[in-house]
């Protein structure tokens, strides 16, 4: 542990997993540019976004590990309480920002009127889905906390199994096969796709692996990365003939899993360095990490448009560097605003 009771891998693994994010939108867009771009290009894309496909499900692996201990601990109300201040309130303010933006910013007719229907119906910008999922593992996690308190190990197991076969391997035969099942769970924005990913990181949060087990992990992340990035290639290339298929890169597919999980036990296994600088900058970084989720999707629009006064964007220089370079711009451009905007009174509660 670490300053004032922060654990050192946790907040690292939350600022690689913002980076993530940042690295999958930067790179998106030449995932449908095969045809256009050429195969150097798409797989310059293909291959950031194959390697960050961790990123969501770590974070809700994080979520789990220490809020369920605290759902354990807390009274429901002091959890909720909590979970409103933090998450709640941030989530509608940047809602109506880029439901605003969409209007001024994008000049899409949406009426003003119609916000409340839209937020409740779809996310109103691209990247704030994820609130929606957090929001119902939050409104569930008393009720998952005081079960994993009593559970016995096997029936965790059990559960988790079952999350595993319906929630990351059903879809992906369904997928794949083109057919629908009656055990299907239909919406892949449901929750219980990510519900397992919340148990995973409660009872994974303290087990240390050996040097060994350290490999074995690193092979595990390897492989399914590999996995990610030419079953990407041949499912869009050789069967879809250029057509983006992003089956496998579904969070909850099993490729997936196995790169957060082995990524998740390499990372905790860390320890804090004794560089006093470096540990401030990490633990003022990850304070900064939900309210840089929220904000990057608006600086990668104003690099792109040159609405800054200046055009930055993924192809400044050849992809291969470029989609890394842009990401780092917006995610550094995002943390700087974002630390100002903690500074500030009132307008500090509008980021977690």
């Amino acid at each position: 542990m670490y300053e004032s009771g922060r654990w050192f891998w946790a907040d690292l693994l939350k600022i690689l997993a913002v980076f993530g994010v940042v690295l999958i939108h930067s790179s998106a867009p030449f995932l449908v540019q095969y045809k256009q771009a050429g195969e150097l290009i798409w797989w310059s894309g293909n291959l950031y976004n194959s390697a960050s496909r961790w990123c969501i499900p770590v974070f809700i692996m994080l979520s789990g590990a220490f809020l369920l201990r605290k759902t354990q601990k807390d009274s429901v109300h002091t959890f909720f309480k909590r979970r409103v201040q933090r998450i709640a309130i941030p989530f509608l303010i940047w809602s109506v920002i880029y439901y605003l933006w969409r209007v001024y910013a994008n000049n899409e007719p949406l009426p003003l009127s119609s916000f409340f229907t839209l937020f409740l119906q779809e996310p109103v910008y691209y990247h704030l889905w994820f609130f929606y999922v957090l929001i119902v593992l939050y409104i569930f996690a008393p009720v998952i906390g005081s079960y994993l308190k009593g559970a016995q190990r096997q029936n965790v197991a059990y559960f988790l199994i079952v999350w595993f076969l319906f929630a990351s391997v059903l879809p992906v035969i369904e997928e794949y096969f083109g057919f629908q099942s009656y055990f299907s769970l239909g919406n892949i924005a449901s929750a219980f796709y990510y519900v397992g990913y919340f148990v995973l990181g409660y009872l994974l949060k303290d087990m240390q692996l050996n040097r060994k087990l350290i490999v074995y992990m690193s092979l595990v992340f390897f492989v399914s990365f590999m996995f990610t990035a030419y079953g990407t290639f041949f499912l869009t290339v050789v069967e879809n003939g250029g057509e983006f298929d992003g089956l496998l890169y579904e969070y909850f597919s099993f490729n997936v899993s196995a790169m957060a999980v082995a990524l998740f036990l390499m990372v905790n296994r860390l320890k804090a360095p004794k560089h006093k600088l470096g540990l401030r900058v990490v633990s003022e970084t990850a304070v900064c990490v939900p309210g840089i989720f929220l904000v990057h999707a608006m600086f990668i629009a104003l690099f792109i448009r040159g609405m800054l006064g200046f055009t930055l964007d993924q192809n400044t220089i050849h992809p291969l560097l470029g989609i890394p370079l842009f990401a780092l711009s917006v995610f550094l451009s995002s943390l700087v605003i974002v630390y100002i905007i903690r500074k500030i009174p009132v307008i500090k509660y509008s980021v977690p």
